[in-house]
C-alpha cells in the first residue's frame, strides 16, 4: 500500500495550498482526513454552533470545552482570515474532485468531549482560563499563523500542553494519535493496493508516525 501522511494547520493558507498539490500529484484513490462525521457536516454547512441536543448528551463541561475551543479557533481563523477546519474541507473537497474514496479517521468528538468532561474540575478551570488568556502569547512565541508549524515549535507548544494540563493531553493529543493510528492500520489491511493520502493536524503527525512505525 502506497501510503502518505501530510501534516497540516487548520487555519493556514499554506496548508490549503500543499493539500491541493499533494492531490493533484499524488492522484489518490483513497483520502483520509482527520475528522468525524459530524465535523465534517458542520464544515460544510458552515455551522459552528453546538445544538441543544448536544449540550444535554455532552454536559455542561463537555458544552464549555467545546464553546472555548471553537472561539479560541474562531479567533486565531479571523487573524488569518480563514476558517477554522478549512485544510480538511479542503482536503474533502479535493478528493472528490479526484473521485477518491474520502474516510473519516479521528475520533468522534462526542467521545472526546466525554473523556474531556471526566477530567478533575481544577485542571478544566485552569485550561479554560489558559484559553481565554492567551497564554502563549504572554510567552512570546512567535507563530506564523499562515504557515504549518515547524517540529521545533509543535514539540514546544505540546510540551508546554502535556506538562501543564496532562490529562487534558492525553485526551486532545496521546488517545487520538492511537485512534488516529489504528484507523489507518485498518485501511492499509482492507485496501492494501490503494494509493493513500492521509490528511493530520501537524500536531498528530510525530505521534502516529511513531504509532504506525512500532507496530
Amino acid at each position: 500500500m502506497v501510503i502518505e501522511i501530510l501534516g497540516t494547520s487548520h487555519i493556514s493558507e499554506e496548508s490549503i495550498r500543499k493539500i491541493k498539490e499533494k492531490i493533484s500529484e499524488l492522484k489518490p484513490t483513497i483520502v483520509a482526513v482527520e475528522l468525524d462525521e459530524g465535523r465534517l457536516r458542520a464544515l460544510i454547512a458552515g455551522q459552528r454552533k453546538v445544538p441543544t441536543s448536544a449540550v444535554l448528551q455532552l454536559g455542561i463541561f463537555g458544552w464549555l470545552f467545546q464553546l472555548l475551543g471553537s472561539y479560541a479557533q474562531k479567533k486565531l481563523g479571523q487573524s488569518v482570515k480563514q476558517t477554522p477546519g478549512i485544510d480538511m474541507k479542503t482536503a474533502y473537497l479535493e478528493a472528490k474532485k479526484v473521485g477518491a474514496k474520502v474516510f473519516l479517521i479521528d475520533m468522534p468528538i462526542q467521545i472526546t468531549l466525554k473523556k474531556l468532561s471526566a477530567i478533575p474540575i481544577l485542571e478544566k478551570l485552569k485550561f479554560g482560563f489558559y484559553l481565554i488568556s492567551g497564554i502563549f502569547a504572554n510567552e512570546k512565541i512567535e507563530i506564523d499563523l499562515k504557515k504549518v508549524p515547524a517540529d521545533e515549535m509543535i514539540f514546544k507548544l505540546a510540551s508546554n500542553l502535556k506538562k501543564q494540563f496532562p490529562n487534558i493531553y492525553k485526551v486532545l493529543v496521546s488517545d487520538r494519535d492511537n485512534y488516529l493510528a489504528n484507523q489507518i492500520k485498518h485501511l492499509q489491511k482492507h485496501f492494501p493496493d490503494e494509493k493513500t493520502l492521509v490528511v493530520l493536524g501537524a500536531g498528530h503527525l510525530k505521534g502516529v508516525k511513531k504509532l504506525l512505525k512500532n507496530n
